[in-house]
């Protein structure tokens, strides 16, 4: 009687002269998406097309809420606040929310020309009724002050719309600041707010 031989644990027994090592694991994909391979690589291209797109549009949003961009100014009607051929920055975005306020610097197209830009002072505001004179802008009846940097500048009666004008609504009321010189809303009446495209910086 022979005793049954135990191979210590360890060793691999061989069976008919081969060895009986288990084969390697091959190492596993990662997959993104489940499914099958043409559906993986279609719902990756679909995922990342979408990742892009909004990508981009969140660039150009930013890029045209902070944009600005830099103009010569050619005309004399602001001048001295705005000399001939000086390069101004024009704010695109200053009234994406909100209106222009009195005494802003305007860039608008104005309403009797296209493919034009203009530069003029806001000095009053829809529905307030004005008067411009050598006296100086009266708002409603009142006198209005104007600003410290404006200390400079005398507006002069002219046009069919200077004396008891009533802006309308939607509207706002500008004028050159070389006001025997500029052809402004005393000649031609109120600007729409929907011409005014931003607003001039530092001046």
């Amino acid at each position: 009687m022979h005793a049954r031989h135990h191979d210590p644990p360890g060793n691999n027994p061989t069976l008919g002269g081969c060895s009986r090592t288990r084969p390697l694991e091959q190492p596993r994909r990662l997959r993104l998406f489940p499914g099958t391979p043409g559906n993986t690589r279609r719902r990756f291209n679909a995922c990342w097309m979408k990742v892009r797109n909004r990508f981009f549009v969140v660039a150009v949003f930013v890029v045209t809420l902070s944009g600005c961009e830099k103009k010569n100014m050619m005309s004399s009607s602001m001048s001295p606040t705005i000399k001939p051929g000086e390069r101004l920055t024009i704010d695109y975005s200053a009234y994406a929310v909100g209106r222009p306020s009195r005494w802003d610097v305007v860039v608008f197209e104005p309403p009797m020309f296209t493919n034009e830009l203009w530069a003029m002072r806001v000095v009053a505001l829809p529905a307030e009724t004005v008067s411009v004179s050598s006296k100086g802008i009266t708002i409603n009846g009142h006198p209005m002050s104007l600003p410290a940097k404006l200390t400079y500048v005398t507006y002069v009666s002219a046009g069919t719309f200077g004396q008891g004008y009533v802006v309308p609504n939607g509207c706002d009321y500008v004028l050159g600041d070389n006001s025997q010189n500029a052809n402004d809303s005393r000649y031609w009446g109120a600007l729409p707010l929907s011409n005014i495209v931003g607003r001039v910086r530092g001046k």
